[in-house]
């Protein structure tokens, strides 16, 4: 499945800085601009599992590998 799907869904609003993937799990997680951080179940059409905003803007994104 693409990621282009997650961009065009326009879900965050400004650019996105990281992702990172765990290829244990079906789980994308996504940092950007707009002060958020997101985690994606890329396995069922991008649903969002999980989002935080953070009151200064994170610069990066790093999932486990063994998804812990």
């Amino acid at each position: 499945m693409p990621f282009e799907a997650l961009v065009e869904k326009g879900v965050h609003k400004g650019s996105i800085i990281g992702l990172s993937l765990t290829p244990m799990r079906a789980i994308l997680a996504s940092v950007c601009e707009d002060k958020t951080i997101k985690l994606w179940d890329y396995s069922d059409d991008y649903k969002l599992v999980f989002s935080h905003y953070f009151i200064e803007s994170p610069n990066c994104v790093a999932l486990h590998p063994l998804s812990y």
